[in-house]
């Protein structure tokens, strides 16, 4: 295995969705029977209780979907600089959801259950339902598709035949592992490292000059086929790039 380098800005260039994971959704609608049990309590409520166990629930359900956004993308793996504490927050900052109003959710919740607080009269606990409910919504993306490959071109302005490009594959385990196979024009590509510089270990290493089998390529073109190793900085620009393309 030899380690080369190419640059940093690759991460900048064209992004396209190539395939993705289809997932069983299952998994997906859990969140939506267990909101569907607070609207019922909310709709049939007598007493006030009824209205304590629908905020309850309405929690069960953002916890659940926040469980299983977890469970397919491994986001708390990923400790880049500023990483915030809440998972909300680390949500907030993939572009994945805006959670001031789930945390309105949260504080009421657990107001009623540390400090017995009275839930919230009918017309809020339906705002709240309605809260959730885009939530779950908002998310459905995510969880039942997964990218897992991407196509990174260089911009036109730059290649004009398209001739440079990488296929990019991620698998979102612990740590995340990203396959690479790509062409590139020889001075992107180096043997030692250099500042903002990426890290590829790679398998295939291969220039070509053979015109009869690559006539697209100049004499120079280089092909790399491996694994690339980004710092974690650079692994969560990736990821939010990624999770903001569905």
């Amino acid at each position: 295995m030899k380690t080369i380098w190419i640059p940093r800005e690759v991460l900048t260039w064209d992004m396209e969705v190539d395939s993705s994971t289809v997932f069983d959704d299952n998994e997906s609608l859990r969140s939506y029977e267990i909101w569907e049990h607070s609207k019922n309590l909310i709709s049939s409520h007598t007493s006030e209780f009824q209205l304590v166990d629908s905020i309850a629930n309405l929690k069960r359900s953002l916890n659940q979907r926040l469980q299983l956004i977890e469970k397919r993308y491994n986001l708390k793996s990923i400790n880049y600089r500023n990483k915030p504490k809440g998972y909300l927050e680390l949500l907030e900052q993939y572009n994945v959801v805006r959670p001031f109003l789930m945390r309105i959710l949260l504080s009421i919740r657990n107001e009623i259950e540390h400090n017995d607080m009275r839930p919230p009269d009918l017309n809020r606990c339906q705002e709240l339902l309605d809260v959730t409910w885009y939530f779950l919504r908002s998310t459905d993306h995510i969880i039942r598709n997964q990218i897992d490959k991407l196509v990174i071109s260089m911009p036109r302005e730059q290649d004009k035949k398209g001739n440079y490009w990488i296929n990019l594959d991620i698998d979102f385990g612990v740590p995340v592992s990203l396959k690479v196979n790509c062409w590139l024009p020889d001075e992107f590509v180096s043997q030692t490292k250099k500042n903002d510089f990426l890290r590829v270990d790679a398998v295939e290493f291969r220039q070509f000059d053979n015109k009869n089998i690559y006539r697209d390529r100049l004499s120079a073109d280089v092909n790399v086929r491996g694994k690339m190793i980004l710092d974690a900085d650079d692994l969560f620009t990736l990821v939010k790039k990624t999770l903001s393309m569905y």
